[in-house]
């Protein structure tokens, strides 16, 4: 160490690649170690062969999962529950949910003046009808 307390220029070099090797510990760890293997392999003009190996360990799974299939994985029958807007709108005060789609439907909409429970009950018979169109219930 200097005598103004800095560290000579060879040892930052030196601390800075010991970060460096040991960012490139993790990244190993994190890809499984792979990536040394395949750094190695690069430089020697072997790399191909190893991605051509890595291929044939790890092939690649000719059937892929459609985002429709997924969402009807997903999918779980309709919740409709009691969420007020503050939007003056008493009607649209429900919320209905199935995993995938949400919808906010008008309920009641020929009844001028409707309470939370109102709300509520009408909820519950719009998510009965939802989950019987989907065959859920």
């Amino acid at each position: 160490m200097s005598s103004d307390g800095e560290l000579p220029l060879l040892a930052k070099a030196g601390l800075l690649l010991g970060v460096v090797a040991v960012i490139a510990v993790a990244i190993n760890i994190q890809s499984g170690g792979d990536l040394f293997l395949l750094a190695k392999h690069y430089v020697s003009g072997e790399a191909d062969s190893i991605s051509n190996q890595q291929a044939e360990i790890d092939p690649v799974d000719e059937a892929e999962t459609s985002d429709e299939q997924i969402d009807d994985a997903m999918r779980s029958p309709w919740d409709c529950y009691y969420d007020a807007t503050m939007n003056d709108n008493w009607h649209d005060d429900v919320v209905c949910r199935n995993g995938v789609d949400w919808k906010r439907p008008t309920l009641l909409k020929y009844v001028d003046f409707v309470t939370e429970a109102d709300m509520v009950a009408a909820g519950e018979a719009y998510e009965h009808k939802l989950n019987s169109r989907q065959g859920k219930q």
